[in-house]
């Protein structure tokens, strides 16, 4: 869109928009996977596989765009509930996805407490695939911390990007699966947008 006072190019999705776009990078997603993973070989799946990282990024980007532009609509009211809505749309479907997930590997024979703890630790969550929604649990927690001890947008961005920084660093230092870290600053560019 472009700003008819000063002629500069702006970047205003709807969420409509960006509910059509989430879906085709779900798609997008799944068929990563699946070309990496797939029990025969898939054409140019390295090509495939490169997509995974940026469009987990551009996913980050918009709910960091969606959070701050939600903040600006509703100002102060925005924290109320905050934790409980974020948490609620990822943690229910993540659990019953996990459940089942762990239910098929008991029936057979291959569940334990220790190989799922020993997984987690070896960055595989008990859930394949399912590391973005452990990101973005603590990114959302992050953001409403920081949101919550000042309400000003620069005192908030600064310490927001302080947060991401050091998650940042910490992961790269324990050599953490790059895919946790690289999509980082997505989140932020996201709620710099709207800053």
């Amino acid at each position: 869109m472009v700003n008819k006072g000063s002629g500069s190019i702006c970047f205003a999705p709807t969420r409509e928009a960006t509910t059509i776009l989430k879906g085709g990078m779900s798609l997008v997603i799944v068929w990563v996977h699946f070309s990496i993973f797939s029990p025969t070989p898939v054409s140019y799946s390295g090509y495939f596989a490169a997509l995974g990282a940026p469009v987990v990024g551009m996913f980050l980007f918009l709910s960091g765009y969606g959070l701050m532009k939600s903040w600006q609509i509703h100002g102060v009211s925005f924290w109320n509930g905050f934790l409980k809505r974020r948490f609620s749309k990822l943690l229910c479907p993540l659990l019953v996805a996990t459940l089942i997930f762990q239910i098929v590997r008991w029936t057979q024979g291959i569940f334990s407490w220790s190989l799922i703890s020993k997984e987690f630790l070896q960055v595989d969550p008990p859930l394949p695939f399912s590391w973005f929604v452990y990101e973005i649990a603590v990114l959302y927690l992050f953001f409403f911390i920081c949101g919550r001890w000042t309400h000003n947008y620069s005192r908030f961005c600064a310490l927001l990007f302080l947060s991401i920084l050091i998650i940042y660093v910490f992961l790269r230092h324990i050599n953490w699966l790059y895919v946790w870290y690289c999509t980082l600053p997505c989140f932020m560019g996201g709620i710099d947008g709207i800053v």
